[in-house]
């Protein structure tokens, strides 16, 4: 069986149409700002309130813009796993071997990872050919007070569990999406 986590997005009606309809249509983003996430792909987040985070965030942007939610499966059969150091340390080595025989000019310190993403998916074969989805997590800067570690003896200096982290995946390839649908923001979510 081929595991899947179910993941949200949000953007514009026109493009969440499209997405849902479209065989082959990506939300792609290749903005600048991306380089400093997972590079170009479509982003999807590992649950709804993240989802809704964006949209919030875009609705600021864009007071009269309708945006929407998605969601879909998306399958981890081929997924490069950024959460594994030993993985991201391996990506890291790889990137230094092509910094070096492309003679890259750019100084190697501020180049951001999904920069280095960028490359690797666009001029190595293996990345194209062995992955389809990156899985890395995030801790935005700007989290609420909801957004805690989540036991009550702070001053201990041991790891602990938290709701911080943010996963987030980039998507390369539509065919590593199953069940593709609008969220039905209706619906009355579980809380207390």
């Amino acid at each position: 069986m081929k595991p899947n986590v179910l993941g949200y997005h949000c953007n514009d009606i026109e493009r969440c149409e499209r997405f849902v309809h479209e065989k082959g249509y990506l939300i792609w983003s290749d903005e600048k700002v991306d380089e400093q996430w997972l590079g170009k792909g479509m982003y999807f987040w590992d649950n709804l309130s993240n989802a809704n985070y964006w949209k919030n965030q875009k609705k600021k942007r864009n007071p009269d813009g309708d945006h929407r939610i998605v969601s879909a499966y998306v399958n981890l059969e081929k997924f490069l796993d950024l959460t594994d150091k030993q993985v991201y340390d391996g990506v890291e080595r790889y990137w230094e071997m092509m910094y070096k025989k492309f003679d890259i000019q750019e100084d190697p310190e501020m180049i951001y990872i999904g920069e280095k993403l960028n490359y690797l998916f666009d001029y190595v074969e293996i990345f194209k050919k062995k992955f389809k989805v990156i899985k890395i997590n995030a801790k935005y800067s700007n989290q609420s007070e909801i957004h805690k570690d989540l036991i009550t003896k702070k001053t201990e200096n041991r790891p602990r569990v938290t709701n911080q982290n943010k996963t987030i995946y980039s998507v390369k390839y539509k065919s590593s999406l199953k069940g593709i649908s609008f969220v039905d923001e209706s619906e009355e979510r579980w809380v207390l």
